[in-house]
């Protein structure tokens, strides 16, 4: 079991180094990023490789792969909790099959060299009852209580220490990752690069640009999706399900997981949902904006619900749904305002509501506008939102951004 101990630490390693770095790799290929997430990525690289290093050193000594494989595979779900967790079972199980290897060699009993007795009864040297003829029979001595050597108490201290010392390390700064002087919103970017993983396809990101004449770039892979550049602002079109949105020339396509839409059910749900979720048509961010645990707080979000028919007499329904759901949260938030109520609204051939409400987020105030429509028996879903001191500069320009809103078959949203 010694060796089956050692190779899932070193399987255990190897994982959470490998998948980790290539997330690095990803991270690094992006034009910026959160330094939180960077973060959290070096710490899981680096238990990755402080577990191939103990497997590795103290493959000879169960008790020590008992004590530390289980320590690192737990810390690494601090950092990464999925992402980790091909890692943390490996370890984990090395950890325990060390456990009951240990528990087997201190209850096998082991035999002494034999002994052999005069015909007097006396003891005699195994070598003597030999050459006398004398038959020998083993001697069978107790078992150590543990297996294995007793540990001294520098080494007891020693592998206790260590492992308070990685948990102060790594829990804090997963738990409440520093800030980086000078970013917005106290979270703290790295980069740059030149790419931005979109919710579907990994996009070329559009730089500003002084010029208004139209180019056009496709994202690589997804010849559904491009991006248009005309009048100042972006152009997202999506020819798969028939719609565009322009979004500010200085924000960037983004992966659905890092704006503020996500931060509603918690931070560490929020990073356990898959990245391309099936409604996810586009989201958009302002990423030199403010930020709230790994979320960027200007942004733009689009749904687009085309997996069944919905018509426009579902309009009462859901909006009734809507609005029972503001109210509970009103109820049970103080923080959660209806600023503007429910309002029927008629775009182009698109029937539908949207209603302006906020709510607090850490110390900051969001401000969010809703917009559900309906066209082409089809569902869509936006929203626009900023923090509170950004709302009077982005509101005019999300009101500009819904003009260009089109589906395939209707005139620009107007």
């Amino acid at each position: 079991m010694r060796v089956t101990s050692f190779a899932l630490g070193i399987a255990g390693g190897v994982a959470g180094l490998a998948v980790h770095a290539a997330l690095l790799a990803v991270f690094f290929s992006r034009s910026t990023g959160l330094f939180e997430v960077f973060l959290q990525l070096a710490l899981a690289v680096a238990l990755g490789l402080a577990a191939i290093l103990i497997a590795a050193l103290c493959r000879r000594s169960l008790k020590m792969l008992a004590a530390l494989l289980p320590v690192l595979g737990i810390l690494g779900f601090f950092p990464r909790p999925v992402s980790w967790s091909p890692a943390g079972v490996l370890l984990i199980a090395g950890g325990v099959v060390a456990c009951i290897a240990l528990r087997q060699a201190g209850s096998r009993p082991t035999a002494a060299p034999a002994a052999g007795l005069s015909p007097t009864g006396a003891p005699l040297h195994w070598s003597e009852a030999a050459r006398l003829g004398i038959p020998a029979t083993p001697r069978v001595v107790a078992p150590h209580p543990r297996g294995e050597e007793r540990w001294s108490l520098a080494r007891r201290t020693g592998i206790i220490a260590g492992g308070l010392i990685a948990a102060a390390i790594v829990i804090p700064l997963s738990v409440w990752p520093p800030t980086v002087a000078g970013s917005a919103g106290g979270q703290g970017s790295v980069g740059p690069t030149t790419t931005v993983l979109s919710a579907r396809a990994t996009t070329t990101s559009p730089q500003p640009s002084s010029t208004d004449s139209p180019t056009s770039t496709t994202a690589p892979g997804h010849s559904s999706t491009s991006t248009t550049k005309a009048g100042g602002l972006d152009v997202f079109s999506d020819a798969q399900r028939g719609i565009s949105i322009s979004y500010p020339a200085t924000w960037r396509n983004t992966n659905p997981s890092e704006v503020g839409e996500r931060i509603y059910g918690g931070a560490n749900q929020a990073r356990q949902r898959a990245f391309n979720d099936a409604y996810v048509a586009a989201a958009f961010a302002d990423w030199k904006g403010p930020t709230y645990d790994g979320c960027y707080l200007d942004y733009i979000w689009m749904e687009v619900y085309d997996d069944q028919p919905t018509k426009v007499s579902d309009l009462p329904k859901i909006r009734t749904n809507v609005q029972d759901y503001l109210d509970w949260l009103r109820q049970n938030f103080s923080d959660v305002k209806l600023l503007e109520p429910l309002r029927e609204v008629q775009i182009g051939t698109a029937t539908g509501f949207d209603y302006t409400w906020s709510f607090t987020v850490g110390q900051q105030k969001l401000m969010l506008t809703d917009c559900v429509l309906i066209a082409n028996d089809t569902e869509y879903f936006l929203e626009f939102a900023s923090v509170e001191k950004d709302w009077k500069r982005c509101h005019p320009i999300f009101n500009q951004i819904l003009q260009t809103f089109m589906v395939r078959g209707s005139s620009p949203l107007a």
